[in-house]
C-alpha cells in the first residue's frame, strides 16, 4: 500500500514539476517574437504578391511594347524581396528561439534588443537631421519652387519621432522592467 502511494506521490510530482510558469522575461519576449513573426509573414507575402502581380500585370498590359520586361524584372525583384522576408526571421525571433526558456536569458535578450533598437533610432535620427540640412543648404526644385523645404520638413519631423518615439523592443523591455519592479 504505501508502494502506491509512493508511486501516485511521485507521479503526482512529476506531473507538478512540468507545468512551470515562464517568468515575465520569457511572456514578453515570447509575446515581441510572436508580434515580429506575424509582421515578418504579412510583410513577406505583401511584396510577394504585389511582385507576382506587378510582373504578370506588366506582361499582359504592356505585352507587345518592349517595356513589359521591366515590369517583369520589377515584379521579381519585389518577389524576391517578399521571399527572403518570409525565410529570414526577425532579431526578436532568433532571440526567443535561444532564450526563451530561461528567465535570466530572455531578460538580458531583451536588454540587448531595447539597446540595439535604442541606438539604431539615434542613428537614423542623425541621419534625417543631416538629411534634412543638406535639402536647405543645397536647394531644389523639381515639381515646385519649395521642394527642398518640404524635404526638410519631413526629414526633421521624421528625426522628432526617432527621438521622441521608443522602439516595440524599448517598450517591451521597459514593460518588463515594469513588471519586476524596477521600472
Amino acid at each position: 500500500m504505501t508502494a502506491k502511494v509512493l508511486l501516485v506521490t511521485l507521479l503526482m510530482l512529476m506531473v507538478a514539476g512540468s507545468w512551470v510558469l515562464a517568468g515575465p522575461a520569457q511572456e514578453i519576449l515570447g509575446s515581441l517574437a510572436d508580434d515580429a513573426r506575424g509582421e515578418r509573414l504579412l510583410s513577406g507575402f505583401t511584396s510577394l504578391g504585389l511582385g507576382v502581380g506587378l510582373g504578370v500585370g506588366s506582361y499582359l498590359l504592356l505585352g507587345g511594347s518592349g517595356l513589359e520586361i521591366y515590369g517583369v524584372i520589377a515584379g521579381g525583384l519585389y518577389a524576391v524581396q517578399g521571399i527572403i522576408t518570409l525565410v529570414i526571421p526577425t532579431p526578436a525571433e532568433i532571440a526567443c528561439r535561444q532564450s526563451c526558456d530561461s528567465e535570466m536569458e530572455s531578460a538580458m535578450a531583451l536588454e540587448e534588443m531595447a539597446y540595439t533598437a535604442r541606438f539604431s533610432r539615434y542613428i537614423s535620427g542623425i541621419v534625417n537631421i543631416a538629411a534634412g540640412t543638406v535639402s536647405l543648404l543645397f536647394p531644389y526644385s523639381y515639381l515646385t519652387s519649395y521642394d527642398y523645404v518640404y524635404s526638410a520638413i519631413v526629414s526633421y519631423g521624421m528625426a522628432v519621432i526617432d527621438f521622441i518615439f521608443p522602439s516595440k523592443e524599448e517598450r517591451a523591455y521597459n514593460q518588463y522592467k515594469f513588471a519586476i519592479g524596477a521600472g
